[in-house]
């Protein structure tokens, strides 16, 4: 422990503020709302899981080739950086020569 602790009033705002948040959480969500959800899970017919599944592995292929096309670009942005700065580099080169004339 690094040895710093909080004023007893503060611990005590961040405490209220806290069951207040979970006094509001339970007023949204209830075990009823759990027991609807597991009754949900249980109506869903294998075709159906089948069908999500499928979906999932769509999505997840779309995201790797998003993810794919992201490190694509990414590449090509930093080459396209580095010639910019090798060109910038040479333009002043050949300023500081002129100059230098």
């Amino acid at each position: 422990m690094c040895g710093v602790t909080n004023p007893p009033e503060e611990n005590n705002e961040s405490n209220e503020a806290m069951e207040s948040s979970d006094n509001s959480l339970e007023e949204n969500f209830n075990e009823e709302d759990v027991d609807d959800v597991d009754e949900d899970d249980d109506d869903l017919t294998f075709e159906e899981l089948q069908a999500i599944d499928n979906k999932l592995d769509e999505l997840n292929l779309a995201l790797d080739a998003m993810e794919s096309k992201r490190d694509q670009i990414h590449e090509q942005l930093i080459e396209l950086l580095e010639s910019s700065r090798e060109i910038r580099k040479e333009l002043q080169e050949e300023h500081a020569m002129h100059t230098d004339s």
